[in-house]
């Protein structure tokens, strides 16, 4: 994950590893599963298939 400023500020802060995380916008794998399921890219239970996740 790159560190810039808004990252560090994080950091320094003692934030939160999900605050952290949205601030270097790091999406989960499920996240981004979902969103190219959004996109018509994939579908959903693909993306559940991957991440294991219970229909």
């Amino acid at each position: 994950m790159p560190i810039d400023d808004a990252v560090k500020k994080e950091i320094m802060r003692s934030s939160s590893a999900d605050s952290i995380r949205q601030s270097a916008k790091v999406f989960t794998l499920k996240d981004h599963g979902l969103l190219l399921a959004k996109e018509g890219i994939t579908t959903l239970a693909e993306v559940f298939r991957v991440v294991k996740m219970e229909v």
